[in-house]
């Protein structure tokens, strides 16, 4: 990989493609392959089997995106107190659903269960290919004055075994790429994450 990299950067104007470019990015290539799997392998070792998808997943998640400062520290404790949130999800045949849902957070994902969530419309219109996710944590602080708060969170969801907060199964997980949050630390906050 390293050499295919100094092959591109001799790149001048006067030079062709096939002579020049081209294998520099062939090695580029070949390299890279061994690398992420190396790092992958590095990254997971010494995880329980059962949780081995769940750790590749966290690894590539904190290789893309630093997560662990997605919430501030008034929004991670609203949604610690939590019970309820609601997904919406879409089916293959392009009709939105809702549901309402438990769910456990850790900082940085958001874990959605059930004691059957494969028979679960939600469930199905993941694995159909369908992973962009919104989600909802809302309440109403107060009636009078009239004080709503919540937090919205526009994902990717996946499916993965895991033990979580209703035992060992099938949870989604959803990886937020975009929320905004009100009512919680006072004017309208949105945070997007690349």
């Amino acid at each position: 990989m390293t050499i295919g990299l100094f092959l591109l950067l001799r790149i001048t104007p006067e030079q062709n493609y096939v002579g020049t470019i081209l294998p520099g990015m062939l090695l580029v290539c070949l390299g890279m392959g061994p690398s992420f799997t190396t790092m992958g392998i590095l990254g997971t070792q010494g995880v329980r089997q059962e949780e081995q998808g769940l750790a590749a997943g966290l690894l590539s998640t904190t290789q893309k995106r630093k997560r662990c400062l997605m919430f501030s520290e008034q929004e991670r404790a609203f949604l610690q107190a939590q019970p309820l949130a609601r997904i919406a999800t879409v089916a293959t045949d392009g009709q939105p659903t809702v549901d309402v849902v438990g769910f456990e957070f850790d900082g940085a994902r958001f874990y959605i269960g059930g004691h059957s969530v494969q028979a679960t419309r939600k469930y199905k219109n993941v694995v159909a290919g369908n992973t962009k996710v919104s989600l909802v944590i809302d309440d109403l602080k107060s009636l009078q004055p009239w004080q709503p708060r919540g937090i919205r969170v526009h994902g990717i969801a996946e499916v993965a075994q895991r033990n979580g907060h209703l035992g060992a199964g099938s949870y989604l997980v959803i990886t937020p790429e975009v929320s905004w949050s009100w009512g919680i630390e006072g004017s309208i906050k949105k945070r997007v994450w690349e």
